[in-house]
């Protein structure tokens, strides 16, 4: 690092945003402070759908996009198809086409500008949905890093409501009317884990601890389950 970089992580600034790159699942990605830093939490639940094989979906919707490292990370190992990248902000939306690039699937990325939380928006067609949504509630940001509170986006942190379940309701209300999607896995609030699990009437839906113990992570499947497409190819 320069003198600039030392100055700035001395401050306390994510050692990511000085250096403007992170690595996930063995790769690099850009990001800065439009972004949140990829967590191994994502990196599991990217692991979980890779399992369960559930990566050659037809399309990949990420909802809160980011970086773009879930949707970008399934494609990267389970073949060229398209990838609809949606957020709320433009600045992460540039940042997640700029990662696409980098990963060689700009053929296949597309970035929405939207909020899902909007009423009146609707999903593009895909049959895997994936998200990291906002999900911390303002009461917990007593307990968060001040590095966390001081330089990640707030509005990729906090939910954007006086209680975090109602990211989940509006999420499952998006899931559950549209007719092509066929799974959905989430990273969640460990807090409501269980009440996320009874939001998905008529759906498989289960709960998966991470490496902390911690309930993370929900995957939530419509029946009956899809078959599964062959493996595609980006050559």
């Amino acid at each position: 690092p320069d003198e600039v970089q030392w100055t700035r992580l001395g401050s306390g600034e994510p050692v990511q945003y000085v250096l403007g790159k992170a690595w996930f699942l063995g790769r690099t990605l850009e990001v800065d402070a439009s972004v949140l830093i990829p967590r191994p939490e994502s990196e599991e639940l990217v692991a979980w759908v890779l399992e369960e094989k559930e990566n050659h979906a037809e399309a990949i919707l990420d909802l809160g996009t980011g970086s773009g490292c879930l949707a970008l990370a399934l494609a990267w190992k389970g073949g060229c198809r398209p990838l609809y990248g949606v957020d709320a902000s433009a600045e992460a939306s540039k940042t997640a086409r700029k990662n696409a690039v980098a990963w060689g699937l700009e053929s296949s990325f597309v970035g929405l500008q939207a909020d899902f939380m909007d009423k009146a928006w609707v999903p593009p067609s895909a049959t895997l949905w994936i998200s990291n949504p906002p999900y911390i509630g303002r009461d917990e940001a007593a307990q968060m890093e001040e590095h966390v509170l001081d330089y990640e986006p707030s509005t990729a942190l906090f939910a954007p409501t006086s209680h975090p379940l109602d990211v989940y309701h509006a999420l499952a209300g998006l899931f559950l009317k549209n007719p092509v999607a066929r799974s959905f896995w989430l990273e969640l609030n460990p807090r409501f884990a269980e009440e996320c699990l009874l939001l998905w009437p008529g759906c498989q839906a289960q709960i998966r601890k991470d490496m902390q113990g911690k309930s993370r992570m929900l995957r939530v499947v419509k029946e009956p389950l899809p078959q599964r497409p062959a493996d595609q190819s980006c050559a």
